[in-house]
């Protein structure tokens, strides 16, 4: 709760495919936070947001001044809008700030995930001091925030860092498929559900019946030693980290974070990318980056919309 004296100013929400996560802050510490399952559908959502937006305000005595949203999806950050994001029921373009700000007497903001989470990891976390900085996110799908000479890199339509959508070929595919389809949480875990029904692994199998196959089991069995799920996650660690290789040729970062749920998978994951990584610059020469893992880790979300917030007050970070 607000202990008196104190002047929360900004809230920030972040507005996920399962969870909408709520905090008030004062300066760069949380005061109160919470959250809610995120409803389905655009009217539900709004409605929601209204809710815990009058709540904060209460809880803060009005002393809220902005808000910061981090969405998923892509997000242009001009007109605040969503372009696409089945999991709430968006197919096409969702004007969030606008439904928010007919409502709520305060500047809002709306920053897309992966770019919240950079900015937070770049302010607070892992990026702390750099001029050039990437932040990659694996997990459901797979993301990228960048900042390029000290600013956060959107492009024109607020769709730059939209890591997991390029294609890349697997060994023996003919057909070039997206990033996300072959090395994301989703991924990983779709692999391990073919397994069990082509392949006999007796430590999947017996997981699988106490549990449903997701990256995280895998990941947990490959810590084991399990020979399938090693090569699942060295395969899709793989995979990314020669396509890290790539954006650190065209971008030429000084460090970058790896966050997300699948990148706590330790030691399988972590060696084949960054040795990936390394074997992939060393053929042209490439300085190798510094590669670190993230610091803010669930949380890096919401600090990034309270960032953005405090931004649409001060006008001393652009995006």
């Amino acid at each position: 709760m607000t202990a008196k004296g104190e002047a929360p100013d900004v809230l920030a929400m972040d507005l996920g495919g399962t969870q909408l996560r709520t905090a008030i802050f004062d300066g760069s510490r949380q005061v109160e936070r919470w959250s809610v399952p995120t409803p389905r559908g655009v009217a539900a959502v709004v409605e929601e947001m209204i809710r815990s937006i009058h709540h904060a305000q209460d809880v803060a005595g009005g002393r809220i001044r902005a808000v910061g949203v981090s969405a998923l999806g892509p997000v242009d950050p001009v007109k605040g809008s969503i372009r696409d994001a089945p999991n709430i029921g968006v197919f096409d373009s969702f004007p969030l700030r606008q439904l928010l700000q007919e409502r709520v007497d305060l500047p809002i903001e709306i920053i897309n995930d992966a770019n919240a989470a950079t900015v937070s990891e770049w302010e607070l976390g892992a990026g702390r001091g750099t001029q050039d900085f990437c932040y990659v996110t694996i997990s459901t799908g797979i993301g990228c925030g960048i900042i390029a000479g000290g600013r956060l890199l959107t492009g024109r339509h607020g769709a730059a860092g939209e890591f997991g959508r390029i294609t890349v070929r697997a060994p023996g595919e003919r057909t070039a498929r997206s990033l996300e389809d072959l090395a994301s949480g989703t991924a990983i875990a779709g692999q391990a559900n073919h397994l069990l029904g082509s392949t006999v692994s007796p430590g999947l199998a017996a997981a699988a019946r106490t549990q449903p196959v997701s990256a995280r089991l895998v990941g947990e069995l490959a810590a084991a030693g399990d020979p399938n799920c090693l090569k699942i996650m060295s395969d899709a660690a793989t995979r990314v980290g020669e396509a890290i290789a790539n954006l650190v040729r065209v971008l030429d970062p000084e460090v970058i974070a790896i966050g997300g749920g699948v990148s706590r998978a330790g030691e399988p994951l972590w060696s084949p990318l960054t040795k990936s990584l390394s074997d992939s610059l060393a053929k042209g020469g490439h300085p190798v980056p510094r590669i670190v893992h993230a610091e803010l880790s669930d949380d890096a979300g919401l600090y990034g919309a309270a960032i953005t917030a405090k931004a649409a007050l001060s006008k001393a970070f652009i995006l």
